[in-house]
This record gives structure tokens, C-alpha cells and sequence, in this order.
């Protein structure tokens, strides 16, 4: 996908040929950008911390 915005494709173009929404497509492309191919490896989704979480003490 970030090889085909380096090509002259916009973000709107590529997400319509990978099936993404056109924001994804932004967000991949920048981090592509300043992080070369290192970016497209697998992120998590987990959040870095969860204020509400419930202590660990009160769960069973």
C-alpha cells in the first residue's frame, strides 16, 4: 500500500484498491514514510494503559 502512494496513487485510491478506509490508508502511508518497511509489521490494538481497569486484587 505505501509503495503504491510513493507511485503518485492517493491515500483515497489505494484504500479503495486494499479494501481500507481512506484514513487507515493516511495513517499507513505517513508511518511508512518515517518508518520505511519496519512500519508494516503487526501492531497491537491493546491500549497502553486502561485508567477504569478494574484491580487485579477485586478480580478473581
Amino acid at each position: 500500500m505505501v509503495s503504491g502512494v510513493e507511485q503518485g496513487w492517493t491515500c483515497t485510491a489505494a484504500a479503495k484498491i486494499f479494501m481500507i478506509a481512506a484514513q487507515t490508508a493516511a495513517k499507513q502511508a505517513q508511518r511508512g514514510r518515517a518508518e520505511g518497511l519496519a512500519a508494516m509489521t503487526g501492531r497491537s490494538c491493546r491500549p497502553h494503559h486502561s485508567p477504569a481497569r478494574t484491580p487485579s486484587a477485586w478480580s478473581g
